[in-house]
């Protein structure tokens, strides 16, 4: 039974990197290969240094995630935990990061607090809803009233508003 030798997680990377490696237009370079295991191995040290039992990324990051949390499991027989979020996106649906240029920082020197204000006030209309649940404190009974609210008038872009002041507020 090949489950008693791999856990599911590695059964899904062998089937990704195997199809990727036999399809020449979406081969996997040296270092795409190796940032998960790099990642897992980062996971590790922070869980033995620090007491780290859980990471928190963007889903693009979930298999890597999972590297660590697996190879935390075999080297010490600890628990660890996995928990992502949805992509964060500018205005035209593109991943916000370093690695697209685009990066949202926390650090008012890098993102002033107006400039990060702004880019939560452009979100779209399909996306407010989901970063007010995902990125505030307000109950959800709440995020629901402002977002039926926002159904009815669009152009006033109350929920953006809201989600614009409270996002930075947790932040600056």
């Amino acid at each position: 039974d090949i489950g008693k030798h791999f856990t599911i997680n590695e059964l899904v990377k062998r089937d990704i990197i195997k199809r990727r490696l036999a399809t020449e237009d979406d081969s996997i370079s040296y270092t795409e290969f190796a940032y998960s295991l790099l990642q897992g191995y980062d996971y590790l040290v922070l869980n033995d240094k620090y007491g780290c039992g859980l990471q928190i990324w963007a889903s693009d990051q979930w298999t890597n995630i999972l590297s660590g949390v697996e190879l935390i499991r075999r080297k010490t027989g600890r628990e660890a935990f996995a928990l992502t979020t949805p992509l964060v996106t500018d205005a035209s649906g593109k991943k916000c990061g370093k690695s697209e240029g685009n990066a949202i920082w926390l650090d008012p020197k890098k993102t002033t607090p107006y400039a990060f204000y702004q880019f939560w006030l452009n979100q779209s209309d399909e996306m407010v809803e989901a970063y007010l649940k995902f990125f505030t404190f307000l109950p959800i009974i709440e995020i629901e009233a402002m977002v039926e609210l926002h159904k009815r008038n669009p152009g006033k872009r109350e929920a953006q508003k809201a989600l614009a002041r409270l996002v930075t507020e947790i932040v600056h």
